[in-house]
């Protein structure tokens, strides 16, 4: 009998954990009880796949059993194809688990007729299982499940169960056979299940009891991790320091590692760091750590509302502590339409958010999760959410539709001009000429809207035009122009290697070559000698050297010297 389980994701960098713990703890769980499940085999694809090469992956393989993880930004096309797949392997049966079936099926999705089986909640075990009854059904014989952990179907056979196990009790899902299918990939890694906290919008906290790793196992896998030079790894759990003991020894060991080349990334509550955690991550070499904390609101009476319980002063004091040390690359995160938040409350935990000077600014927008608390406040803030997956809002009591509209524009605009990180030099400039740093990128949003670049792609020359000829429309004095175009340069070198600069820059750039073939003069007499490494930018008449080997860790950017 073989099994393919299939991860449908939201984009080629990214990885389902999801589907290789199944797949691992169906081989894992068959060498301790002996119930044989058959070959499990993982195929992985992506939504901007189209939807026939997705259904020939799979049919081609002609599996016996098709298992899919359901997930928001999934969960539509997954309904479309097992329509499809139904008819061309009517023999096959069809698994959906994840959180999209977990806590009931959309009807309009999934029609009954298409899936035989919904493994609902955490399924490593629970998939085991059926597995092994489908396959002892195959073979004449009979299954019988562990006593170790209690395996149950509902009434009509179709939804199973099981109850969580232990995370020591699951196997590590990656290996050196393995390693090479995540290349160019972000890998997941998971020490935790659960959420001490109960946030109205999220799932995690459904299940507010957390389970840890055994912390000597972390270890070993993070040697693992290190020892094959994976360039990222991104930590799942909800919070990562719940437990402050647990997350500070891990961080010494990361920080202690030699000849380390990963980069580990955590999502974290930002309160919850004292002096000795913040004095732990001042020690961590460059860019080695990357830590993600949401703010979600400023606003005390929203998050109150959301249940969610953060000490917003301690909150921006320990990020201001992060952020100045210069080794960790920081993220923040603020949420639109939470209850009571209007859109002026929004503009204000913009703006003081904003101020932290984090590495990025995400801004999202509130998505009705199945199973959240959220649920069950619709009525009392007048929710309304698309009907369609990801399910985000629409309007609410406190916001309306076009302000929402209004704040995706701002997003677009803030992610082209201060998350990309290569503008860096030039909104310190052009900041000052704002009263706010919303009004600004609300401002450069109405630019992006005029030249009908909104939502769209650009290159980063285009990116750097657009951005002069909208400081062009309010800066009047013609010297502050022309130190604001020395700035965009010198902001444009230090994000690419590219020696052609943007057309609206032109006029105060030279080519390399017009040193007559000097430039490696210049770099011995700064005392370089590997020119591969290096490139000459002149810069209204004056000589920059940029460092292109490697960019710098936290911030993306290359360094450079000017030459005297």
């Amino acid at each position: 009998m073989k099994t393919l389980l299939c991860a449908i994701n939201s984009k080629f960098i990214h990885s389902s954990p999801a589907v290789y713990s199944l797949q691992a703890s169906c081989r894992y769980f068959a060498g301790i009880y002996g119930a044989e499940p058959g070959e499990v085999e993982v195929a992985e694809f992506s939504v901007n796949d189209s939807a026939d090469s997705i259904v020939y992956g799979i049919v081609s393989e002609l599996p016996d059993v098709i298992g899919f993880s359901v997930y928001i930004w999934n969960v539509k096309i997954i309904g479309m194809l097992i329509a499809d797949i139904r008819k061309m392997l009517p023999d096959s049966i069809i698994v959906l688990g994840g959180p999209e079936v977990s806590y009931g099926v959309d009807g309009k999705i999934f029609s009954e007729k298409n899936y035989d089986y919904i493994v609902s909640g955490e399924g490593e075990y629970s998939l085991y299982c059926l597995l092994a009854e489908i396959f002892a059904s195959k073979n004449s014989s009979v299954f019988s499940a562990s006593p170790e952990f209690c395996y149950r179907k509902s009434d009509d056979g179709v939804t199973v169960y099981a109850d969580n196990c232990s995370l020591d009790g699951l196997p590590f899902i990656y290996n050196e056979d393995n390693l090479p299918k995540f290349e160019n990939r972000i890998i997941y890694y998971e020490t935790s299940r659960g959420c001490p906290f109960n946030c109205a919008y999220c799932l995690s906290g459904a299940e507010s009891k957390v389970r840890f790793l055994n912390i000597e196992r972390v270890f070993k896998e993070i040697d693992f991790f290190n020892k094959n030079k994976v360039p990222q790894v991104k930590f799942v759990d909800r919070t990562f320091n719940c437990n402050p003991k647990r997350a500070k020894q891990i961080v010494k060991y990361i920080s202690a590692l030699e000849d380390c080349e990963t980069n580990f990334h955590f999502e974290v509550g930002a309160d919850l760091f004292d002096d000795e955690f913040i004095d732990i991550l001042s020690e961590v070499p460059c860019g080695r750590v990357q830590i993600e904390a949401g703010i979600q609101s400023m606003q005390h009476d929203v998050l109150e509302a959301c249940c969610r319980k953060t000490d917003v002063d301690k909150c921006f004091s320990n990020l201001k502590k992060i952020i100045s040390m210069g080794n960790i690359n920081v993220h923040t995160d603020l949420i639109a339409g939470l209850p009571f938040e209007t859109a002026g409350m929004f503009v204000d935990s913009f703006n003081k958010t904003y101020a932290l000077r984090s590495h990025q600014l995400q801004l999202g927008f509130l998505k009705l999760l199945k199973g959240a608390p959220l649920n069950g406040m619709l009525e009392e803030h007048s929710y309304m959410f698309s009907s369609n997956p990801p399910y985000e809002i629409i309007s609410n009591k406190y916001i309306s539709h076009k302000e929402i509209l209004r704040l995706k524009e701002v997003e677009d605009a803030l992610d082209r001009f201060y998350n990309s990180g290569h503008y860096v030099l030039t909104l310190e400039l052009i900041e000052k000429h704002f009263g706010t740093p919303f009004e600004l990128y609300r401002k450069l949003a109405d630019r992006l809207i005029e030249l009908k670049m909104i939502f769209k792609p650009v290159s980063l020359r285009q990116g750097f035009d657009i951005m002069y000829s909208f400081a062009e429309s309010f800066i009047r004095d013609g010297e502050e122009l022309k130190i604001l175009k020395k700035i965009m340069l010198t902001d444009y070198f230090s994000s690419n290697k590219s020696d052609m600069p943007p057309d609206s820059l032109r006029d105060i750039w030279k080519p390399e070559r017009s040193l007559s073939g000097r430039s490696g003069d210049i770099m011995k007499l700064c005392g370089i000698d590997d020119f591969r490494a290096h490139r000459l930018r002149i810069i209204d008449d004056e000589i920059y050297i940029f460092d292109v080997s490697k960019e710098n860790p936290v911030t993306g950017r290359y360094s450079y010297k000017k030459v005297n």
